[in-house]
């Protein structure tokens, strides 16, 4: 009835019968104007509206789930160290979510394994589409230009071309249709043109299938690997890594990339090594063992096999120089003394 209904949540701001400053109840019939039936534990209470007020419906956290954008607002763990695959103030795709420690809701993103607690991230900017311009899609399309689209009295619509299709989209840049992928998410913005300096010069990005060697500040730095997943709207790379196991089970030899964590083979300098194990002073290295691309690399794969085999040697084995030997023909000519 006005300033409450029924089912309301309210608490009791005086003693007052069996309810004491501060319970709570709910709301379950009124009495004329200004009176109200309060359910209190297994007692009703008749009582004017001046002994109760409304208590807040404390707003429903945001729990983003696989798919949705997030901006990433804090990136370190309960620990203290930071998850380095996770900028500060870059949006992400949700690629899964978990639980926190605390039973909180978390996501994950990148596919890593590191989550971020509810309090580590936030809702992006809603996008405004605006007539004429461009936009990129969840999945890395570009779209537009985009037009205003005569709807149905009530409906606010954009309609532009995907693929040679027509597509609506809402205002804030979700296909009108669900669809996803072809979600706007952000302005398109075009890269610029760059030139490179010399033959050498790394391009700036990679395909599936290409060979690389991780250049990052963790656990894959120096391993030789091959890309197999490339998510467009992240400029990321999935790459399977020879030599490589970070702990969790599945596609446990896989890890993400960003472009500038990787290099072609041709362009690292450092010296390969190789991981063999020791017996009674001998090296047994296998038939054909895994050749890492540093030194540094092949200490951090024998420290692991250390740990995964105790009481056995793993040594490291850098080459530091090489001979071959060809079988070569020759025709020598030599002044030799005849009979007159």
């Amino acid at each position: 009835m006005g300033k409450f209904k029924v089912g309301d949540r309210v608490r009791f701001v005086m003693d007052y019968g069996y309810a004491k400053k501060g319970d709570e109840g709910t709301i379950v019939s009124f009495l004329a104007e200004d009176g109200a039936v309060v359910t209190h534990k297994t007692v009703n209470h008749s009582c004017n509206f001046s002994r109760i007020e409304l208590v807040p419906v404390a707003s429903a956290e945001w729990q983003p789930k696989v798919g949705d954008r997030v901006v990433v607002t804090d990136n370190i763990t309960p620990g203290g160290s930071p998850i380095k695959k996770y900028e500060v103030g870059k949006e992400y795709t949700v690629t899964s979510t978990c639980k926190d420690s605390a039973g909180g809701h978390a996501v994950m993103l990148l596919g890593h394994h590191q989550y971020l607690r509810s309090d580590q991230f936030a809702a992006p900017t809603p996008l405004t589409i605006t007539a004429g311009r461009y936009y990129k899609t969840r999945d890395g399309r570009k779209v537009g230009p985009m037009e205003d689209y005569g709807a149905a009295p009530g409906e606010d619509l954009s309609i532009a071309q995907v693929d040679g299709n027509s597509k609506l989209f809402n205002r804030d840049g979700t296909h009108h249709f669900k669809d996803r992928n072809i979600d706007l998410i952000a302005e398109w913005v075009d890269e610029p043109t760059v030139i490179a300096s010399n033959d050498n010069a790394a391009p700036a990005k990679f395909k599936v299938g290409d060979r690389i060697v991780s250049a990052e500040d963790g656990p894959t730095k120096g391993l030789f690997g091959v890309i197999i997943g490339d998510d467009k709207s992240e400029a990321q790379y999935i790459v399977r890594f020879e030599g490589f196991d970070d702990g969790h089970g599945t596609n446990d030899n896989e890890w993400w990339l960003r472009a500038e964590e990787a290099q072609f083979p041709a362009l690292f300098t450092t010296t390969p090594a190789i991981v063999a194990l020791i017996e009674n002073g001998v090296a047994l290295p296998s038939t054909r063992p895994v050749v890492h691309a540093s030194q540094e690399a092949a200490t951090t794969e024998a420290s692991r096999l250390a740990l995964l085999h105790p009481g056995q040697e793993f040594g490291v084995f850098v080459l530091a120089d090489s001979k071959i030997a060809d079988v070569v023909e020759e025709v020598v000519k030599k002044t030799v003394l005849r009979a007159a």
